[in-house]
């Protein structure tokens, strides 16, 4: 995982993507770089932020209650 803070290009991304369309709040945008294989977020661990996928392929796997 590489984090990137070059605002330049988030800005760039967020632009292109329309991301702040979606929100009526200012929030803080940095971006990350995952390798092949890494986990972006574990179901059973609590997050503080969201995630949007720019590029790229996931394989989404999740925990059942049953």
């Amino acid at each position: 995982m590489k984090k990137i803070y070059d605002q330049k290009l988030i800005n760039k991304v967020k632009e292109r993507y329309k991301i702040e369309d979606y929100f009526s709040n200012e929030y803080k945008f940095i971006m990350i770089e995952y390798e092949q294989g890494e986990t972006i977020i574990n179901p059973l661990e609590k997050t503080s932020y969201i995630q949007f996928v720019v590029e790229g392929t996931l394989l989404i796997s999740f925990v059942s209650a049953k």
